[in-house]
C-alpha cells in the first residue's frame, strides 16, 4: 500500500465529521443574540460534547477501553462519532452518563478500526 494513502484517508474521514458538525449547527434552532444598538445575530443554542469511552475516563466510575466513542448533541440532533471497541462498555457508560442510545439520530464513524467500530455490535 503506498505511505500516502493512509493520510488521504484520514482527511476524509475528518472533513466528513466536520461536515456532520456543521449540518448540526445548521439544524440547531436559532436564538437571537441581543447586541447593543439595532445590530443582532443568531447562533445555533448549543452543542454538547460526552465521552462515552476513551482509554482515560472522562468521569469516576465509567470503564476504559482502548478507542474512542464521543455522543454529541445539539438542540434538535443527537450523533454517536466513533463506538469504541465494546457494545457493552459503549451501554454501560452511557447508561452511567443519563445518555439514551435509542435517541441517536445517526452515526460518524472517523475510520474503519475496531477501535472505532466494535460498538457498533448493539
Amino acid at each position: 500500500m503506498h505511505k500516502w494513502i493512509f493520510p488521504i484517508v484520514i482527511l476524509i474521514a475528518c472533513i466528513g465529521v466536520f461536515g456532520a458538525l456543521l449540518y448540526m449547527l445548521g439544524r440547531a434552532s436559532k436564538v437571537p443574540e441581543k447586541r447593543a444598538g439595532n445590530e443582532s445575530r443568531e447562533y445555533a443554542g448549543y452543542v454538547r460534547l460526552v465521552v462515552l469511552v476513551d482509554n482515560n475516563p472522562y468521569k469516576e466510575g465509567l470503564e476504559t477501553a482502548w478507542g474512542l466513542a464521543v455522543y454529541v448533541e445539539t438542540h434538535e440532533t443527537k450523533l454517536l462519532f466513533d463506538t469504541g471497541p465494546d457494545p457493552s462498555v459503549l451501554e454501560r457508560n452511557a447508561e452511567k452518563l443519563g445518555i439514551d442510545l435509542s435517541k441517536i439520530d445517526f452515526i460518524v464513524i472517523s475510520h474503519p478500526h475496531g477501535d472505532h467500530t466494535g460498538g457498533l455490535e448493539l
